[in-house]
């Protein structure tokens, strides 16, 4: 038999009731002390015989079914005294499951109900039914809802798909098993929260009647507000869902919750046109500890002899989605069970790499599709301490990759972008996964690009880049704000780090850079007169001036330049020291992504951009190489003005892909003159400065 040091106990309780008695505000977190080498069961079976119950006293986790017959009060109270940390009580929150047979609830008598697709308003049908029962099939053929005023069912399960509103957070909480005075009578079957969570009556342990004291609940049919548009989903209720889930967290704040299922409320980009619902604006995650992904790999139809056919889209387009928001501060454990029906061992061994060592998951895999044995084979694997050494550091995903894509993943820092104030430094990055949950970001930053006076952030308390929740193929997934800093050129990387005993932390040099000097902006009204003359430019900012660096009187010398932009030009001025005696060497190399790793990086990556564009004389060139290879397409000559001592140019920002900033640094070479020297502007590009102008204003 398991057992479990008190002193472990004791914390676990501290924590969670540290956890749990908080403002509605604030998030659950996690199943405290659970991590991917816990033990979990799910049982629905009815064989309570005291050899099964001492096996359920092995693991960790234990889900049991209050309607199932055996389960009382007696066994939830000796399974918590032998140690299992969560011993938790099946509920339906998405649909009402009666017996065969037994009619819907007539409650109030509004129902069915269902949402209208062209004005969106809820209609109540008044059929003699409670308000909470669903009329919203999809017909394929018609394309489009139908309503026929009789409550919808599951066709495999035959319950009754449920719209969650108040009504029905009132029959969740007061329904039980041998009926209620409040309660129908036709629902005498069911277990309700009370009676799942509530204070057991040490002097009726063995009735089904009382309550059972369970530690918390496990949350079935979440599914019934999928955004999918098809039978038996209802985008439109997610919102419910949320509130339903968030009234059974507020009502029993010091109960543990694991939600079945609902990977959607995890989804970004995910988008339900008809109803314009986006799951993931209504989130459960503040209101749970945990949930789980079942049917991930192997499912429960005999007759896929495989691995499910859903697998890839599991695998490559729900799984990172969701351990990025479970890896959240305010996330959750995640668990997972599936199904072994006679498949080979080989899969078993593949499902338990990729669940366990690869995702970090609390796993359980099930012998049949009832979920009506115990199985052993995963608790066995768990037990080997050689297999469960965790020896390898977190690996880095792509949170915006599609099933039938294969894009790599998206390894450190991403972006980086000055802040609202000055000092301010946004950096943003996707996420990594690992066995040892959580994973914890570390940041680097230096001023010298070999990182030799480097400063690093461990563990810091990142956030969520929002705009991925609707567009992750665009954006990444969290982001931080450095504060403090100096106005020059920075170096930035980001690194994984899991929470194994030995603290892994890959090492990728993914390394991007940013110039913390304000960036320089002139919006104009009226254009300049391009003829060389720089009067007109006097009175706007330029990038700085540049000493006399050249010692030959012919060389090519920066002294200054500008930009300035309207709406749809972009303005360049050039200033020399010595007269121009020819216009080759001028050159203007311009990043406009503010990334570093794409464009042109110099043939040993010592540019101190990625260059998209370079501006050679008066003709803009588009770099089309490979990164290090010296290759561009020629795209237009552009308009021009020479004088002695200046130079003006204009060209359209269309042209540049209209950008909202440059980042940029000025090369003269003056090969063409028989003199090898070679004037950067800033002096110090060579070691990674450069200059920003934001076309932002107009």
């Amino acid at each position: 038999m398991k057992t479990k040091p008190l002193l472990h106990l004791i914390i676990t309780s501290l924590i969670l009731l540290f956890l749990t008695n908080i403002s509605n505000a604030e998030a659950r977190g996690p199943m405290v002390g659970i991590d991917s080498s816990s033990k979990y069961l799910i049982y629905y079976g009815g064989n309570f015989t005291q050899q099964n119950i001492d096996l359920m006293k092995t693991f960790d986790v234990v889900v049991l079914h209050p309607s199932s017959t055996g389960v009382t009060p007696s066994v939830i109270k000796e399974l918590q005294d032998a140690g299992v940390s969560y011993v938790l009580g099946y509920i339906s929150i998405g649909e009402d499951a009666p017996r065969a047979g037994e009619l819907p609830i007539l409650h109030q008598g509004k129902g069915p109900v269902y949402k209208d697709e062209i004005t969106q308003e809820l209609v109540f049908q008044n059929q003699g039914v409670a308000s909470f029962y669903l009329d919203s099939s999809y017909d394929a053929n018609l394309a489009h809802y139908v309503h026929d005023a009789v409550p919808d069912t599951n066709g495999t399960f035959g319950g009754y798909f449920i719209y969650p509103n108040s009504d029905w957070h009132w029959v969740l909480n007061e329904m039980r098993i041998g009926g209620s005075p409040q309660i129908f009578t036709q629902r005498k079957y069911i277990a309700g929260l009370k009676q799942i969570a509530g204070q057991r009556d040490s002097n009726n342990l063995t009735s089904k009647f009382a309550n059972f004291g369970f530690d918390g609940f496990f949350l079935d049919t979440i599914d019934t507000a999928g955004p999918y548009t098809a039978e038996g989903w209802y985008p439109w209720v997610a919102e419910a869902m949320q509130k339903t889930v968030k009234f059974i967290s507020d009502s029993y704040p010091n109960k543990t919750i694991l939600a079945n299922r609902g990977s959607f409320y995890y989804q970004a980009g995910l988008h339900n046109t008809t109803y314009n619902i986006r799951p993931i604006d209504f989130s459960i995650r503040p209101y749970i500890n945990a949930m789980l992904f079942e049917s991930y790999m192997l499912d429960s139809a005999a007759s896929h002899t495989g691995v499910s056919p859903y697998f890839l889209e599991n695998h490559k387009t729900v799984a990172p989605k969701l351990m990025t928001e479970a890896n959240r501060p305010d996330g959750f454990t995640v668990t997972n069970m599936d199904y072994m029906m006679n498949r080979s061992s080989e899969l078993y061994d593949q499902l338990f790499t990729t669940v366990v060592k690869e995702q970090g998951w609390v796993s359980y895999l099930s012998l049949t599709g009832y979920i009506d044995t115990i199985d052993l084979l995963f608790p066995q694997k768990l037990d080997n301490q050689t297999l469960m050494t965790d020896t390898t550091p977190p690996q880095w995903m792509h949170t915006g990759e599609s099933f039938y894509e294969n894009k790599p993943p998206r390894v450190g820092v991403q972006k980086l972008i000055k802040g609202a104030n000055a000092g301010e430094l946004v950096v943003f990055w996707d996420s990594a996964k690992d066995q040892s949950w959580p994973i914890k970001y570390n940041i680097s930053i230096a001023t010298q690009e070999d990182f030799s006076d480097q400063v690093k952030h461990n563990h810091i308390a990142f956030e969520k880049n929002t705009p991925w929740n609707n567009n992750p193929v665009a954006n990444v997934a969290n982001k931080f704000t450095l504060t403090g800093l100096s106005e020059t050129i920075y170096y930035v990387r980001v690194t994984a780090e899991d929470s194994s005993i030995n603290n892994l932390e890959e090492n990728n040099t993914v390394t991007r850079s940013i110039n913390l000097a304000p960036a320089i902006s002139n919006p104009i009204t009226q254009s300049p007169a391009i003829n060389g003359n720089l009067d007109e430019w006097q009175n706007l900012q330029p990038f700085g001036t540049d000493n006399k660096d050249m010692s030959s009187a012919s060389a090519l010398d920066w002294q200054k330049a500008w930009m300035a932009h309207d709406n749809s030009t972009l303005y360049l001025a050039y200033q020399y020291h010595n007269p121009i005696t020819m216009t080759w060497g001028h050159i203007a190399y311009l990043d406009t992504d503010s990334n570093k790793t794409t464009g042109y990086k110099g043939a040993a990556n010592t540019m101190p951009i990625g260059v998209e564009y370079m501006i050679q004389g008066y003709r803009l060139w588009k770099y089309t190489g490979s990164g290090n290879n010296w290759s561009w397409q020629f795209i237009s000559e552009i308009g021009r003005g020479w004088s002695t001592l200046g130079s003006e140019m204009y060209l359209s920002r269309v042209s540049l892909g209209n950008p909202d900033k440059i980042d940029l640094y000025y090369e003269a070479n003056n090969n063409p003159l028989g003199l090898t020297s070679i004037d950067l502007f800033p002096n110090n590009a060579s070691s990674g400065a450069y200059f920003s102008y934001s076309l932002t204003t107009n």
